[in-house]
Formats: C-alpha cells, structure tokens, sequence
C-alpha cells in the first residue's frame, strides 16, 4: 500500500522536540534490547515488526485509514532522522569551517550554535509566549528547545547537575546576545536547511539546539577538557536564551 500523497496538514505530526525526544528514547529502548539479541538479529528485528503492526492496526481499529499511518511512519522518520544529520553536520561545518580556517575556538562554537537556536525560535511560529520571563523560568518554548539541547549533551558524556543557569545575567541588565558570532553561523546553518529542506524556523531551532548540546559534550568531554562543563554549560544556555530576549525585543538583528 503507498502512503497518502499530497500536502501534509500543519499539526499532523507532533512537535519537533517531542519527535527528538520520543526518537532518543527508542533508541536507548533498541540499545538495551539489542545487547540481549546480539547472537540473533532476527529476533529483534521481529520484535519491531510486532509492535509496527499491533500499532498500525490499532490505529486501523479506531478509524485511521493505513495510507494515512504510512505517511505519518514516513515523515516522522524523515524528521527524526533530518534532526539526527544536522547535529552531526552542523558540528563537523563549525569545527572544519570555523575553528579551522576562521580561528574560532570551542566556546565560539558553542556559542554560535546556541544563538542561532535561539534565534530561529524566536522568529518561528511557536513564539507566542516570548515575553513571559519570571525570574530564572524560561518561557515555555525556550524550555522546549533547551530541553533538546540540554539531554543531547548529557547523552553524549557531560556531566549531569542543576548548573546550567549557574552565572547567567540577572534580569536587570542589558540584553548582550553574540550576535556576531550569530552573523558568522546563520547563513551556514540556513544553507544546510535549504539542502535538506527543513524549512520551519522552530524545526531548525531544535536541529541547532541539538547541534550545540553534542558540540558541548566535544568541548567538555574526556579527562582533560578543552572547557569545564561548569563553563561550557552556563556559556550554552547565556548565548540561546539572551538570543531569544534579543529577537523578541526587536533589536537590530540581521535577517537572512
């Protein structure tokens, strides 16, 4: 049977972040059942055809037609994996592109990604609520997206703990986000979208979080790393979130 073709409907799948979210979480579930089946592949790939199966007939059960679960199958993935590449990818273009030929160094890096995640949230769709700060609370969306990067870097090696908000600015002093550092990485970032064809703003914030969290666990990770994660961490969470205030304030920030 072929999925249903045509324009998909705006809040078919579920949000970015919760896709990255419930995608980790298989994949730490497939981990631990595959080191039982590491003498028998097959088991385990039985194993995921009962559960698609039972799943799609369900849906069938309740009155969702099967071209139509092909097609959220097919998309979810295409999204799961889309946020998979651009972490890889966007870490590999600022560390060859940045580091190497424009002398950035790892806290640039960090930084870069953290603000255009921020950035990219803040001129999306799910901005509604960009005004809402109340001590150290982030908006609800800015937590979401934090979110993504905050477990990308614990699942890749960093330390986990209470300190990422350890030394942010209080919310008495002037909005200082690294907007230079933002014009460098944007059009990078924006360029690699365009090939992959992500074009929502808020799913490019999430694949740029992502980015930052697994370019925080390089910075921090090992015996002897390049920044402390009590550095590396509060430096990600200064750059998304006074990005974010930067934006929905309407400063001078260039658009591309």
């Amino acid at each position: 049977m072929i999925p249903r073709q045509g324009p998909l409907a705006p809040y078919a799948l579920p949000p970015s972040h919760i896709i990255d979210q419930e995608t980790e979480r298989g994949r730490m579930a497939a981990r631990l059942f595959f080191e039982d089946w590491m003498d028998c592949h097959h088991e385990f790939n039985e194993l995921l055809h009962m559960l698609y199966q039972n799943i799609l007939i369900g849906w069938e059960d309740m009155g969702f037609p099967r071209e139509e679960s092909f097609r959220l199958l097919v998309e979810s993935t295409k999204r799961a994996m889309a946020f998979e590449i651009s972490a890889q990818e966007l870490c590999d273009v600022v560390i060859e592109r940045m580091v190497q030929r424009h002398g950035w160094t790892l806290g640039d890096c960090i930084s870069a990604l953290s603000g255009v995640a921020g950035r990219r949230l803040a001129i999306s769709g799910n901005s509604g609520s960009f005004t809402y700060f109340y001590g150290s609370d982030l908006p609800e969306n800015l937590d979401q997206i934090v979110h993504v990067m905050t477990q990308e870097a614990v699942r890749h090696g960093v330390p986990a703990g209470s300190n990422w908000r350890f030394g942010l600015p209080a919310n008495d002093l002037p909005v200082n986000a690294p907007v230079s550092l933002i014009r460098e990485m944007e059009p990078r970032c924006l360029r690699f979208f365009r090939t992959i064809q992500m074009t929502h703003p808020f799913d490019q914030a999430v694949a740029c979080a992502k980015a930052a969290g697994r370019m925080i666990a390089v910075a921090s990770g090992g015996e002897l790393p390049e920044i402390e994660p009590a550095i590396a961490k509060p430096l990600a969470m200064s750059a998304i979130t006074e990005t974010y205030k930067h934006v929905c304030l309407d400063f001078d920030m260039v658009s591309y």
